[in-house]
């Protein structure tokens, strides 16, 4: 049965409504407030209902990913400049709130990192660049880690709300396309639909296709239709906003999750997919690859895509490889700009900590090694390996699928360790993932498992 919440009218009316519908309306609620027709009376008010909804509704999840949603919505349309101060101030709340309520038990998950937060931390102290910026960022994600390992409540982490969540993104986004002053107000090619850029519109739409696709087989054929539907539109998206690693992150996971799929299940269905796909490649070719170079070069003039990356990202790695090549052993510091001449470090107007350090790397390999060294690189290699056998040993191939897109998006986008930000979200859809079962709409005899695998197993 689904969950259900009263809503009581004047008159003594009440009505029941799913419980996900209400989550739905929160989340709206607190985006609609930061219109700039209610100025900062409206940053304060949605300030109050997260931490409403975290605290008093125990949405510890729904609140942090409302948050960060929050965060990029478009300016042209929304006011959120404040929340760039109050955002650590709830990431802060959610976390003491998990502690306190599980008195600081340290959950299995979370012992993955550890090495990796210890290391850093040591590092930070003794050889980072910016000591108290290299603290402030490790800080935020061994308490963002502990906060998304530890929120068990299932009426938080709910499929329901977050198909709600992707619907609105994918709606009004729509809406805004035939605007360029709002869907294209960056550079006008680029589209951001709602959101604040191409990129991080570009991101984020293709982590939630992915999301709809690997989850659509939980779920009833009907809304199993829908979502596929909705993960077909979102990476339309994803190709309008020219966000050329999402794409390619995305189209390799959907190939290879369908490859595997086909290899433990034969179907034809999925062969029929498979090969229609190739059969159109074939015969359209000159057309989609027409398409295909404008979209991966980027109309730079770039005569292949090694010159198209270069073009991208080479200054960037370049900057990284310099600094390699002159710490190997050492780095520069985790979360420390490759050119401190050009550190734009936001800090509190009172105590002067760091809020706020925005640097783009590019390529998360580089990134690493250059602000940890050698040894952090290895070390954080490892973390990551272990983490992929954990999510295995559950039996659990559609989070696999997620994580591999996840590293993947960070081969061009640095933005794991963003856990004031698009990190946060990546994580928390992954380390959510297992919980994300349909509870409200369908019972679980409804529920489809996989042929050859076993039901995966639920977290500790």
């Amino acid at each position: 049965m689904p969950h259900l919440s009263a809503l009581k009218f004047p008159g003594g009316r009440t009505v029941q409504v799913p419980e996900y519908m209400v989550d739905l309306a929160f989340t709206v609620i607190i985006w609609l407030l930061n219109l700039p027709v209610f100025e900062v009376y409206g940053n304060v008010a949605s300030t109050g209902l997260i931490i409403y909804n975290m605290f008093w509704r125990d949405r510890v999840w729904q609140s942090l990913v409302t948050l960060i949603l929050l965060l990029f919505l478009n300016p042209v349309l929304f006011n959120t400049e404040n929340f760039s101060y109050l955002r650590w101030v709830l990431i802060i709340a959610a976390f003491l709130k998990e502690a306190f309520r599980s008195r600081f038990e340290i959950p299995k998950v979370f012992l993955i990192f550890t090495p990796f937060l210890v290391f850093t931390f040591i590092h930070s102290l003794a050889l980072s660049f910016i000591p108290v910026l290299s603290l402030f960022k490790i800080f935020l994600m061994g308490i963002g880690i502990f906060t998304l390992t530890k929120v068990r409540n299932p009426r938080d982490i709910s499929l329901e709300w977050l198909i709600g969540v992707i619907g609105v993104i994918l709606v009004t986004s729509l809406l805004t396309l035939p605007f360029l002053s709002i869907g294209f107000a960056v550079n006008g090619r680029g589209f951001q639909g709602i959101l604040n850029h191409p990129q991080a519109f570009g991101l984020i739409n293709a982590v939630f296709a992915m999301t709809l696709i690997l989850l659509s087989r939980r779920v009833s054929l009907k809304l199993r239709r829908f979502m596929m539907a909705g993960g077909l539109l979102l990476s339309g998206y994803v190709v309008l906003s020219n966000a050329r690693t999402a794409l390619l992150a995305l189209a390799l996971v959907v190939f290879f999750r369908e490859a595997v799929s086909l290899r433990r299940r034969f179907t034809l269905p999925r062969l029929i997919v498979l090969l229609s796909v190739a059969a159109v490649c074939t015969v359209s070719s000159t057309v989609i690859l027409d398409r295909v170079e404008a979209l991966l070069f980027k109309r730079s003039g770039a005569a292949s895509l090694a010159q198209a990356a270069i073009a991208s990202r080479g200054a960037i790695v370049d900057n990284s490889l310099t600094n390699i090549g002159l710490y190997p052993w050492t780095g520069i510091g985790f979360g420390v700009p490759s050119n401190l001449s050009e550190k734009a470090i936001v800090r509190d107007p009172f105590l002067g900590l760091p809020l706020s350090a925005p640097i783009e790397k590019g390529v998360f390999i580089t990134a690493i090694t250059e602000e940890l060294g050698y040894p952090g690189a290895i070390i954080y290699g490892l973390t990551l390996l272990v983490l992929v056998g954990y999510v295995l040993s559950r039996r659990d191939l559609d989070r696999f699928f997620l994580l591999i897109m996840f590293f993947l998006i960070n081969l061009g986008e640095m933005v794991m360790f963003s856990f004031g930000a698009l990190g946060l979200l990546g994580w928390a859809l992954v380390l959510g993932f297992p919980h994300l079962y349909p509870r409200q709409l369908h019972s679980p005899a409804t529920l489809p498992l996989p042929a050859a695998l076993p039901p995966a197993r639920t977290e500790a």
